[in-house]
């Protein structure tokens, strides 16, 4: 932690997810004064723990971001500063499967299962998809997409593919996904980094960590922001019913679909190659899916792509532990045009779905049914939409540039590298206000 710092600085914070929240806890460390605006009725954003069954008011269940992608993320470092206990999900799928199977073995892990034509194979080294993914990446030199990379490969090895890269990222298509991400992904990385993990009990942790360290800003729910006027010596924030607060600097985090949507009006206009950058951030649809079950109904199986066209293209499997019971959770996850598929059903119907579609992998499991609840990020006010995905190169670096030394820009949209996750979020916030202390704060912060 820095050493404390004072100053008469005022910084608004717009949006109260774990970006601006990070960025608030940077802020205040240094001694300045902070507001957050959070537009919803409460913190966090997309990390949203909620309990959502009706039958266990007390266990909350991950409606929104949920796993840590990589051990080099601000997610993964607090997770371990706080001793909050995670448990090994899965690798991302390298080309080097040797070293994929040691880390594996090493972490007591078990590869995902992809389920192709009714019948669910392992995809791990020996798979005759896993085999056919790598050859295939060894051949992509002049490539372009993924789908011209897997030319010539099997259907099964396509729609696996799609399940697991094209869902995971939020493509709609094979030929949508870029190359230069293939060759990222499949060329595999260090040990940790292709790394992904969730924690054991909930995110809970992660919005009460924010709202302690937090207490030392001014934040104020249900105020969504319509207007940030910049061009004085001061700027000028309109939120809620025309109340209009005065600060020094603004951090801008909030989700980029409402920069897309022009929901905040900037005067002066943001410039047009900033608004070209942020319009050339693909962002996909997100759905889940939540199934309670009276017992484990998939065995080992607990993560596989449904590359057989069902209702959700991944199902994630867990057992939730609280005291000395055990709950039982199936998770269908899905984005893209799968998930904008679901969104004309209600939930009632989305869960008879995801129903059948379990009963094909786990078959008997409907007899252990409890309860089930849907969400669609798509249709979530304030956010309406699941996660960023790709931008052509250089276009996050335009979006998140400081402007005028007045705005300073986070959110996971603005992560060159982890966007799409709360772990890209997280340092999104504290690169923003690490930015605005070294452009404007560095030459009047005074030691307390």
């Amino acid at each position: 932690m820095p050493k404390r710092q004072c100053s008469k600085h005022h910084t608004i914070v717009v949006g109260g997810g774990v970006a601006g929240l990070s960025a608030a806890q940077s802020l205040l460390e240094r001694g300045v004064t902070v507001t957050v605006l959070e537009a919803g009725p409460r913190l966090g954003g997309r990390v949203w723990p909620q309990p959502v069954f009706t039958s266990l008011p007390d266990l909350h269940i991950e409606l929104g971001g949920e796993f840590i992608h990589g051990a080099h993320t601000g997610h993964f470092k607090l997770a371990q500063e706080k001793g909050w206990e995670m448990e090994y999900i899965y690798e991302w799928f390298s080309s080097n499967l040797p070293q994929q199977d040691k880390i594996y073995k090493n972490k007591g892990g078990k590869p995902p299962s992809v389920s192709i034509g009714g019948t669910v194979l392992p995809f791990d080294s020996h798979s005759a998809i896993s085999k056919e993914l790598v050859s295939a990446y060894e051949r992509s030199e002049g490539c372009k997409t993924l789908d011209e990379v897997l030319k010539g490969c099997t259907e099964e090895t396509r729609a696996a593919a799609e399940a697991f890269f094209c869902q995971t990222d939020g493509t709609d298509t094979l030929d949508e996904y870029p190359c230069y991400y293939v060759d990222e992904m499949l060329g595999g990385g260090d040990e940790g980094e292709m790394s992904n993990y969730r924690l054991k009990g909930s995110n809970c942790g992660i919005i009460s960590h924010y709202t302690e360290v937090t207490r030392g800003a001014q934040i104020l729910l249900s105020s969504p922001v319509t207007r940030v006027e910049y061009s004085g010596g001061s700027v000028k924030v309109t939120h809620s019913e025309g109340e209009v607060l005065v600060c020094d600097t603004v951090i801008v985090a909030v989700p980029i679909s409402v920069l897309q949507r022009r929901s905040i009006e900037f005067s002066p206009p943001l410039p047009k190659a900033r608004l070209r950058a942020i319009d050339n951030v693909n962002i996909t649809a997100a759905s889940k899916i939540h199934i309670r079950f009276s017992c484990n109904v998939w065995g080992d199986r607990n993560l596989i792509l449904c590359a057989d066209n069902r209702f959700c293209s991944q199902v994630w499997c867990k057992e939730i532990r609280a005291g000395d019971k055990v709950y039982y959770v199936v998770t269908g996850f899905c984005t893209a045009k799968v998930s904008h598929a679901m969104e004309v059903y209600n939930e009632k119907d989305c869960v008879r779905a995801m129903l059948l579609q379990l009963e094909t992998l786990y078959p008997g499991c409907g007899q252990h049914y409890i309860e089930g609840h849907a969400i669609h990020w798509s249709k979530q006010p304030y956010v309406n939409m699941g996660y960023s995905a790709f931008a052509a190169d250089g276009e996050r670096e335009v979006v998140r540039s400081p402007l005028f030394d007045k705005l300073y820009f986070a959110g996971e949209a603005t992560n060159l590298v982890d966007y799409g996750t709360i772990g890209g979020a997280i340092d999104s916030g504290t690169r923003a206000a690490g930015e605005l202390v070294e452009h404007v704060l560095k030459d009047i912060l005074i030691d307390c």
